[in-house]
């Protein structure tokens, strides 16, 4: 049993135990009343309905007829009775009834009542508002595709809450419809209708920061939030109403599912769907969105149409460009310019510049406008005022009224020509990104200017949000790193330049490109002429407007040059126009807005002036001017090197000498003309690599020396340079060392020609005897011939004669060999075989003296030394032909013997005469005889080149022994692993 009904038994009861004699009327007006609040206090609780609210009342009216009928109660007591029940029920009603229809009939939310054919009934004024005439229209239709859904609620007669659109004025309003059941005049299930506003919800969607769309069950718009209507760039009464489909469209148009089957696909859905292949196309440029579809029920089955939250992607898509620009680029300048393009996409501007900031923050510099403004942009340094920087460092950093803005931080830059010119092109509405470095300092900023466009917090915002910081702080560091990669270029160009006139190239080109300077001149001062001297002018300026002519010439004592060679300081003229007075500007070009003239010293004295020029204001400041000091410091510095090298140079070539001066670990750091004639150029090579036996190579390493020493180079294959070295420490911090080289044969060949021409005498003087003594020969033969009687002894005449001749030859041979035999070996040592050149030797001898040797050479062995045949060979010869010379008739016996482990020993024997045994002939001799002892005796010079040769080899010589009646030679020559073979 409900509380309802408990309550309702309760009061019959208590009725029905109230005795009839008890009805009086004053006793009924107060059980009325009290029934009559019980009534209001069901109907005010919604606890019952109408029926069973009255319930009570008609309980006590009830009784009142049974009791009549009983014929307990007089019939006009009863009827009496009854007319007050119904009076009193009446009034209650009628008063709630009443007050209740009042508030309909008044109140501003839409009301009706549609009779059971669906046609509206009634209407109070704030339904027809909405709905036109609305008496006698039919409600169900005026709800488009909702008509089922309403058509249904009050066939049911049940009571529904449903969202509706209706069409007001051509434009669809969204309401709550609550419907509910009520019967009609006829007592047929009609309805009544309370159309219910959604202000409260749309306001709630217009402060969404995402686009909100809401779409009827046929794709049309109900719905569009403020967002939403931004994007598009319309009003509301453009878009509420009109298809879906009309604002959307594929990204890739020829890629992916059509739009309108993408719809019905979101209209079928019954759950979430998303899409981020989507555009939004509207007025404006067309906005990439990611989207997110949601299906909208007004309860269980009752599809209402779709919600739409969408956000504008570009953000998104620029936010990744910016990421892969970042990583893809390398060229900063290309990096900002992309990256401006790809900003564009999201905050329209009609240029935008990127500038960098002074380490103080009180100058900065536009690196980059973009796109080029058509107007010259006539200022390369900008003062920045404490009230700038203040500005910088607050959060409203945009103004839509730039020269107000200009005045009231900037009032001095004013009249800046790059500030009128901006106000000229119209471009007065602005937003400036700073950003930050280390400490917080303002290291670069990035600002957009627009001619139309207002600018605010939310474009500050996106700017923060894209992610800008980390790429434009790498574009300027890497500015930074190319800037400082062309500077080490050029103070290495510097280093290289030969000449003070290249040199002055290199210096003007240089600063050009690494500084973005558009004229740079270098002068010299011409002391003698009293001139300042044009050696080299870059002028990268449009149409070379700062160029001079290519002799040009000035006085010392003119202009900003000549100030800046008196004060002997680096000299900035900002501004020609307003201060080039005071520095006497010789203006030569109409271009000229500023300069900066600094000067190059050499030991102390100013000898160039480095001339800056520039088609801007303020272009030499700030970082500009501190890093053009400082590579002028290096020109200086290299300039200061180069005269003393100059000097070092001219010392070093003077010295005679091969001069090598070598680094702390005996690398070759520079060498004179002698050195470079020595060992050709070698720079960078070891010294000790020049050394041609391990001895030398190690002394070249260690460079330690007492005094001179000897030391053989060899700079190449089989060539030998014996030297006399000294060395000694340049006592500088690094080590340096100075090593002279005496080339020895070339002072040999000094001592050779004196000893060349010695040597020509006593070949002349020696080879004179052996000649005369044929002269006779062949006089006295020819005598002969004349005298019949004496024919026959005068071949025995030509013979000798002929002997005599080739003793000569032989002679001169010897002694012309032994010059070479003296010198020290150029070419490098080669294994030969010594028993063949023995045995070539005796070969090529004169057919008579060959025959009175007797050679007793090993057969099928021979003795392999190392070292220079031709040297060894001539020893061999000079030996014989002593023996040759000395010996008369007697037999010479060559023999050779290989010792085992101790080497070859080589034996030349003859037996001396009685006649050429004694030192000096007798007094009976004939002339004849006295001139073969002379010649034999001169035969014997230079035994020293005979034993040098052979010790070259490592062997030993022994001599013969002046008393024995024998003349024995012999030869010892040391074996080694390959000696035998």
């Amino acid at each position: 049993m409900t509380d309802q009904t408990a309550t309702q038994a309760s009061a019959t009861a208590e009725l029905r135990s109230v005795p009839v004699v008890a009805f009086a009327p004053d006793l009924i007006d107060k059980l009325l009343e009290q029934r009559c609040r019980d009534v209001i206090a069901r109907l005010r609780g919604r606890t019952s309905g109408l029926r069973s609210a009255v319930q009570p009342l008609l309980d006590v009216q009830q009784r009142f007829l049974e009791d009549g009928r009983a014929g307990t109660m007089n019939p006009e007591d009863v009827q009496a009775a009854l007319l007050t029940i119904q009076d009193r029920l009446l009034a209650t009603l009628a008063v709630r009834y009443d007050a209740l229809d009042g508030a309909a009939r008044e109140s501003e939310l839409p009301f009706a009542e549609i009779d059971h054919t669906g046609r509206i009934v009634y209407a109070n004024e704030a339904m027809a508002k909405h709905i036109p005439q609305p008496f006698g229209r039919n409600f169900i239709s005026l709800f488009g595709p909702r008509a089922p859904d309403i058509a249904g609620a009050i066939k049911r007669e049940e009571c529904a809450s449903l969202r509706v659109e209706l069409d007001c004025d051509g434009l669809p309003h969204q309401f709550r419809a609550e419907i509910g059941p009520l019967r009609d005049q006829d007592g047929e299930p009609g309805a009544y209708a309370l159309l219910l506003g959604l202000r409260a919800e749309e306001l709630r969607l217009d402060a969404a920061l995402d686009g909100i769309i809401r779409a009827d069950m046929i794709g049309k718009i109900t719905f569009a939030n403020s967002k939403a209507l931004d994007l598009l760039q319309l009003m509301r009464e453009e878009v509420l109403g009109t298809d879906l489909g009309r604002w959307l469209a594929p990204r890739a148009v020829s890629h992916g599912e059509p739009i309108t089957r993408r719809i019905a696909r979101w209209l079928r859905a019954k759950e979430a769907t998303a899409d981020s292949d989507l555009v939004l196309k509207g007025v404006g440029p067309s906005h990439p969105i990611n989207l997110a579809v949601v299906p909208s029920y007004d309860g269980p089955e009752q599809r209402s149409g779709i919600l739409m939250t969408f956000r504008d992607a570009t953000e998104d898509l620029a936010r990744e460009a910016l990421r892969r620009l970042l990583v893809c680029e390398k060229d900063p300048y290309t990096v900002i310019r992309e990256a401006i393009r790809i900003i564009g996409r999201v905050i329209p501007c009609d240029m935008a510049t990127f500038a960098t900031y002074s380490d103080d923050g009180k100058l900065c510099r536009a690196q980059l406008v973009e796109p080029p403004p058509s107007w010259h942009w006539g200022t390369r340094w900008f003062d920045v005022t404490s009230e700038g920087q203040n500005w910088l460092n607050g959060d409203q950093t945009w103004s839509d009224d730039l020269p107000a803005m200009v005045r009231v931080l900037a009032p001095d830059q004013a009249s800046d020509p790059v500030v009128r010119s901006v106000n000229e092109d119209g471009l007065n509405k602005l937003v400036l990104l700073p950003i930050r470095g280390a400490g917080g300092a303002v290291r670069c900023t990035l600002s957009l200017l627009s001619r139309e466009r207002t600018y605010g917090a939310e474009d500050l915002r996106i700017l923060r949000d894209l992610g800008l910081e980390e790429l434009f702080l790498a574009a300027q560091a890497s500015m930074e790193r190319q800037r400082d990669t062309c500077i080490q270029e050029l103070k290495k160009e510097l280093n290289e330049a030969q000449t003070t006139r290249a040199l002055a190239k290199k210096l003007a080109r240089g600063v050009v490109r690494c500084f973005g300077w558009e004229y740079a001149g270098v002068f010299r001062i011409d002391r003698k002429a009293g001139e300042f001297e044009l050696l080299e002018q870059i002028d990268s300026s449009t149409d070379h407007k700062l160029n001079v002519e290519n002799k040009y010439r000035q006085k010392l004592s003119d202009g900003m040059l000549g100030h800046c060679y008196r004060q002997e300081k680096v000299l900035v003229l900002s501004r020609v126009a307003a201060d080039g007075h005071k520095l006497n500007f010789m203006k030569t070009a109409e271009a000229q807005e500023s300069a900066m003239t600094v000067p190059l010293r050499v030991n102390g004295r100013i000898e160039l002036i480095l001339d800056l020029e520039a088609t801007q204001e303020n272009a030499f400041a700030g970082p500009d001017k501190q890093l053009a000091e400082a590579l002028v410091a290096e020109c200086e510095r290299i300039l200061e090197n180069r005269w003393h090298e100059a000097i070092g140079t001219s010392l070093m070539e003077a010295i005679d000498q091969a001069a090598i001066i070598v680094d702390g670990v005996g690398t070759i750091r520079s060498m004179n003309g002698t050195a470079r004639r020595l060992v050709d150029e070698a720079r960078g090579v070891p010294l000790k690599k020049f050394g041609a036996a391990e001895q030398d190579q190690r002394v070249l390493a260690d460079g330690v020396v007492g005094g001179p020493t000897r030391i053989v180079l060899s700079p190449g294959a089989g060539v030998r340079v014996p030297t006399l070295a000294t060395q000694q420490p340049l006592h500088d911090d690094y080590g340096h060392r100075l090593w002279l080289f005496s080339n020895l044969n070339e002072l040999q060949l000094e001592r050779d020609q004196h000893y060349l021409e010695q040597t020509v005498s006593e070949v002349a003087r020696q080879t004179r005897a052996p000649l005369m003594i044929a002269d006779g020969l062949l006089r006295g033969a020819a005598g002969l011939l004349r005298n019949r009687g004496l024919v026959e002894n005068c071949a025995d005449l030509l013979d000798r004669a002929a002997n005599q001749l080739l003793k000569a030859d032989l002679t001169y041979d010897r002694l012309s060999d032994s010059l070479t035999a003296r010198t020290e070996p150029a070419e490098a040592p080669k294994p030969f075989e010594v028993i063949g050149l023995l045995r070539q030797t005796i070969e090529r001898l004169p057919h008579d003296d060959a025959a009175i040797i007797d050679p007793d050479l090993p057969e099928g062995r021979g003795f392999v030394v190392e070292g220079w045949p031709e040297r060894l060979g001539y020893a061999l010869r000079s030996l014989l032909g002593f023996l040759l010379l000395s010996g008369a008739n007697g037999r010479i016996a060559v023999k050779a013997a290989i010792v085992e482990g101790v080497g070859l020993r080589i034996e030349m024997r003859s037996h001396r005469t009685e006649a050429t045994s004694a030192l000096t002939p007798s007094g009976d001799v004939d002339p004849i005889a006295k001139s073969q002892e002379h010649a034999r005796r001169t035969a014997a010079v230079a035994p020293d080149a005979v034993e040098g040769a052979i010790r070259l080899h490592g062997g030993t010589l022994e001599m013969p022994d002046p008393e024995q009646a024998e003349a024995l030679f012999v030869v010892r020559l040391p074996s080694t692993s390959e000696s035998i073979r």
